[in-house]
């Protein structure tokens, strides 16, 4: 499974701007290193879940 994300904004280049994109980035960026470090809202319950063997 390849861990690669890609968006191809083609399709939105109409409506959306270079500039806007740009901006998305380090929100997209926070919201990996929130993901990946396993911390972001509601982990405690995911981790409680997955001992409970739930």
């Amino acid at each position: 499974m390849s861990k690669t994300v890609r968006f191809d904004y083609s399709k939105a280049a109409g409506f959306v701007s270079q500039e806007e994109l740009k901006n998305f980035k380090s929100t997209v960026m926070g919201a990996r290193e929130t993901l990946l470090s396993r911390n972001g809202a509601g982990s405690d319950y995911v981790r409680a879940a997955w001992k409970a063997g739930l």
